[in-house]
């Protein structure tokens, strides 16, 4: 271990200032002191790269730390967030002469600040990631996973997927059903896919192997080919939470279940069934040979390259004069070739010039008896198809009608909104059952279903988020704690927040009265758990009066400040929507909240000195602050030995205070977030993104509430180019393709859209706050039928032409409180004069009348200004 002797000088713009500085691992002498600067001398220092490292930190006029070995001759350390400069011992300049030399305002690259990226731009500039589909019924845990082959290139796999679990043989062998379009494994493939109306789980799938063109289609529909008129009722909600991830059941309470779990999924009388239809079609001029193979019973021990009629792929035959493959009395699957029996597994068909041949096959989700398949192979495929199409049209019409400029996002609006029916899980038929708002694979999280149920209210879903807390309070534990999800300790607080922003969107005064006594009560257990924590804590201990707990897959129990902003949040929402109710606990409820934001904020500023500056692209150094208080900054700078990789990243936790603004702990503008914004910038984030899983990070909230319009632009189009399938929509969670259909992460999407059209302020709303310029230029309008939020339902249009923009809002009186204040951005370049209202150019707004329920505004452009388009 290497130690050294350096000799420092610190000095600081504000003279009468009077800081007392520390050093961790080494020995510290003041050799001079005068008014602004101190000389020091450090022994025995570590400031070889790694852990552990010498940390000089500044306590009192002064709150910062730094790594001496950060500090170069040649290249001093200037922090003006705090007003210090550090330099070497032999370097006698001031502090503004430092300043001067070490920060540049004009080198930080950027675009043009008139330029916003678009998502084509973005697409250009990010690898595509094709996902797995998801075809189902819509609020049943039984599932098809459906996919082109990995190994092979071509189509395809579909897998019965009892949502997390797939579906188990024999032999406790994973099912799944491999089938083969066209010549199989070869060394390129052309093919492409997109969903029917662009947002139906129904997939058009092509293939081309010139001259043969193979056009798929694959839906799930149940095997009674009557959804449309009669709905599939779901699954009841207790095995449906069975059938997820990170279920906290205990296995004693599962095995109780088990029998019901059965009756609800695999030995239920109504089946979901897989639809597949292949057609190859000869475009070219001379007869050419298309081949087919049936969907084949692969157990998931054999590897991708084992044949598919080796014997441990069972007995099952194919009958070719019924098409049905079938073991004994069980029925797998029906198959046919131009509307007859398949007579064959694996087929070739010569195809005349501008003839096709029709290859289809119906599987159920689990074997099926004789009679039932019978009744199944009469049924048209077309009516099939034609059923399932209107099933999710009818679906799909219980939301408002939005429409943007963009029709990209259009498409991706309406998907997210099939992919959320497909993930909330439960009897939907029945209004007194609890939905599940799972989060893909996973059992609903409190964290996590959070931009679900915002997005579902907003879009006036009310029934569906009702429905959806009751399930959380349904899992309640007798002393009040919620949790739902694999040892998470962060579902109470978000799901009180989520109860009151329900109430303050709905006014919903009866369903609130039912859970005052469950809301009450998670409220008491929170206030219990700080108290005690308290209890064997020291006062002043970092992180003293927060409350620890694990908030994500790694095992930090710490007082992190994603918990306790959320708890903050909890207690802040339940606290109002109990004062609302009458209940005399309000007030102790509203004072702990108050209680925890100031020890978490506390915390945070104990972080803050804490964490070592780090350098930004302009010259100047600031803070890079932990997850949570008692670490030496971020814990990716190492300043103390530990192993904190995960999840494909060094930075998982890097942007964990902006949870902080989000939850309204600390104000957007304050100037100590901008400088950790500004930190991460240079240090953490690519293009204005996160890390992998950037759905988490609530960098959106803060460029969206500060303004930011050209950086929340960027993050927005390009997380969604490289986390999306471009094809289907599907979400992954992660930008290493770990588990596809991820809502939370199509949810912070949407939700990131809803900002886009209206965002909601401390105390009113701002329309088209982060919109795109390209949404003023003339062309198709944006007409927004409905938006639900906590000031009330509104609706907007937005109309615009070459010579002005005509804007149109209308707000309902709402619930429980309405805006104090109204406002709609109209960029600067954009805006020439108003016919109402009063434009701040440094923000962009024009500030309304909150008071009118209709506003008109006709805004005319700058003359002689052409309109501006989008990079």
């Amino acid at each position: 271990m290497n130690r050294s002797l350096q000799l420092l000088r610190l000095v600081w713009s504000n003279p009468e200032a009077d800081p007392t500085i520390e050093v961790s691992a080494g020995d510290l002498r003041i050799i001079s002191r005068t008014p602004g600067c101190r000389l020091l001398e450090i022994t025995g220092a570590l400031c070889l790269p790694g852990p552990p490292a010498t940390v000089i930190s500044l306590r009192g006029d002064i709150n910062c730390s730094f790594f001496l070995r950060d500090v170069k001759a040649a290249r001093p350390l200037v922090a003006p967030e705090f007003g210090l400069a550090v330099t070497t011992g032999d370097d006698a300049r001031s502090y503004r002469e430092l300043l001067d030399a070490a920060i540049e305002p004009d080198s930080v690259e950027s675009r043009p600040a008139d330029s916003e990226l678009t998502f084509e731009h973005a697409v250009e500039a990010s690898e595509p990631m094709v996902a797995p589909t998801w075809l189902g019924l819509g609020g049943d845990a039984r599932i098809f996973l459906v996919s082109q082959s990995e190994d092979h290139g071509c189509w395809g796999w579909v897998t019965p997927f009892r949502y997390h679990k797939n579906l188990i043989g024999k032999g406790d062998e994973k099912i799944e059903w491999d089938f083969t379009v066209g010549r199989g494994s070869q060394y390129r493939h052309e093919i492409t896919r997109n969903l029917e109306e662009g947002c139906l789980p129904i997939i058009h799938s092509q293939q081309s192997e010139a001259p043969i063109e193979y056009e798929l289609l694959m839906f799930a529909t149940s095997d009674t080919g009557d959804m449309a008129e009669n709905p599939p009722r779901g699954t009841e909600w207790r095995a449906a939470y069975m059938s997820t991830m990170g279920c906290m059941y205990s296995a004693e309470k599962q095995e109780s279940l088990s029998d019901h779990l059965r009756s609800e999924t695999t030995r239920r009388d109504d089946q979901p069934v897989f639809c597949l239809r292949v057609v190859a079609r000869n475009t070219g001029k001379r007869p050419v040979y298309a081949w087919y193979r049936m969907p084949m019973y692969k157990p998931g021990t054999l590897p991708p390259m084992y044949p598919s009629f080796a014997p441990l792929n069972r007995s099952l035959e194919l009958d070719s004069a019924t098409g049905l493959c079938r073991e004994d009395d069980k029925v797998f699957s029906i198959n046919t070739l131009n509307g007859r029996a398949l007579p064959n597994e694996e087929v070739a068909v010569l195809v005349e010039p501008g003839e096709s041949a029709v290859f289809e096959a119906l599987v159920p989700f689990v074997p099926i008896q004789l009679d039932r398949a019978e009744a199944l192979r009469a049924m048209s495929f077309d009516d099939l198809h034609r059923d399932c199409r209107d099933h999710w049209r009818n679906r799909l019409s219980e939301y408002p009608y939005w429409r943007l400029p963009d029709e990209s996002i259009n498409q991706r609006l309406r998907a997210g909104a099939q992919h959320l029916m497909m993930n909330t899980l439960g009897e939907r038929l029945d209004a007194d059952s609890p939905l599940l708002a799972t989060v893909g694979v996973y059992a609903p999280i409190g964290t996590e279903s959070t931009p679900i149920l915002w997005f579902l209210d907003d879009m006036g879903q009310h029934e569906t988020v009702r429905r959806s807390l009751d399930y959380f309070f349904k899992i309640q534990r007798a002393d009040g704690y919620i949790q739902s999800f694999n040892h998470y300790d962060a579902e109470t607080g978000p799901v009180l927040a989520l109860a009151w922003r329900h109430y303050l969107v709905t006014g919903d005064r009866e369903w609130a009265a039912r859970q005052s006594g469950n809301v009450a009560r998670a409220c008491r257990y929170l206030i219990r758990r700080r108290r005690e924590e308290m209890k064997d804590q020291d006062e002043g201990s970092p992180g003293y009066g927060m409350i620890s707990g694990k908030t994500a897959d790694p095992d930090d129990y710490f007082h992190q400040f994603i918990l306790n902003a959320q708890v903050v949040d909890g207690l802040r929402g339940a606290a109002n929507l109990l004062e609302a109710l009458g209940d005399e606990s309000a007030t102790e409820v509203a004072g702990e909240a108050v209680a925890l934001q100031r020890a978490t904020l506390t915390g945070f500023e104990r972080a803050l000195a804490d964490a070592p500056l780090v350098p930004t692209e302009n010259g100047e150094w600031v803070p890079m602050i932990g997850a949570w208080p008692g670490t030496r900054g971020e814990v990716s700078l190492y300043s103390d030995r530990g192993r904190w990789f995960t999840h494909g990243s060094f930075h998982m936790r890097a942007l964990a205070f902006l949870h902080l603004v989000c939850f309204g702990v600390i104000e957007p503008f304050d100037p100590r977030i901008a400088a950790l914004v500004r930190g991460l910038e240079n240090t953490v984030l690519l293009d204005h993104t996160g890390p992998s899983q950037p759905y988490g990070r609530r960098l959106d909230y803060f460029y969206a509430a500060t303004g930011r319009v050209t950086e929340f632009l960027e993050l927005y189009f390009r997380q969604v180019a490289r986390l999306q399938d471009r094809e289907t929509f599907t979400f992954w969670e992660h930008y290493y393709k770990l588990s596809s259909q991820k809502v939370h992460e199509e949810a912070w999407f949407l939700q990131q859209t809803v900002w886009m059209i209206c965002f909601v302020e401390n105390d009113g709303l701002t329309f088209l706050k982060m919109a795109p310029k390209s949404w003023f230029e003339p062309g198709p309008q944006i007409q927004i039928e409905r938006l639900y939020t906590v000031f009330g339902q509104v609706s907007l249009e937005v109309n615009a032409t070459r010579g002005r923009i005509e804007i149109r809002i209308r707000r309902w009186e709402a619930p429980v409180r309405n805006p104090s204040r109204l406002g709609v951005r109209i960029p600067r370049e954009l805006f020439g004069t108003a016919d109402t209202g009063r434009y701040d150019p440094t923000t962009g707004i024009l500030d309304l009348n909150p008071g009118l329920q209709e506003i008109q505004v006709t805004v005319s452009r700058p003359k002689g200004v052409n309109d501006q388009k989008s990079i």
